[in-house]
């Protein structure tokens, strides 16, 4: 078993990909873990160096243009096993499974897609709902100069009215 330290971004994860594909190194064999942020595993496991990728070496493995959409979508979720459904999603489509991002009913691409289905939708939920205004220094002017202007964010999301209502309004 090996112990992968990254950087949790979807490049990081991307150069740790390449380095354990190109040594061979099957899924059930990983163990992914950040390099920052937490404190690292105390489990006695071999850790690999991530290094970059070598640009003397052409790509040897074929990807689908859509999984890496997918991956750095998911990249962004905060599930703490997505960096490894990513490289066993990425093993198998490298390993004679190229068309498995076709079928959805499969339980890694079904959990894939949710991931970037639930990032998606956080996206759209800080685009459509969240709103910046600017606001006044100590000095009273909004802006200092040479400096970005300060703001304030604020939800522009109004509560139902299912749960603007008191709580057992109607019943006795």
């Amino acid at each position: 078993m090996r112990r992968v330290v990254f950087p949790p971004t979807f490049d990081g994860w991307r150069a740790a990909a390449r380095t354990l594909l190109e040594a061979g190194i099957p899924p059930a064999g990983t163990v992914f873990e950040a390099a920052w942020g937490e404190q690292p595993a105390l489990d006695g496991l071999g850790d690999l160096a991530c290094t970059p990728p070598r640009e003397d070496v052409p790509p040897v493995f074929r990807v689908p243009r859509r999984f890496f959409a997918l991956a750095e979508a998911a990249a962004c979720h905060a599930d703490s096993e997505r960096w490894w459904l990513l490289y066993r999603v990425l093993w198998r489509l490298t390993h004679g499974d190229p068309h498995l991002l076709e079928v959805a009913v499969d339980p890694d691409v079904h959990r894939l897609l949710r991931m970037e289905r639930a990032v998606r939708r956080e996206v759209h939920k800080m685009h459509a709902f969240v709103r910046f205004r600017a606001v006044a220094g100590d000095g009273g002017e909004a802006t200092s100069p040479g400096s970005s202007p300060r703001t304030r964010s604020w939800s522009a999301r109004r509560p139902s009215s299912r749960s603007a209502s008191p709580p057992c309004a109607g019943r006795s």
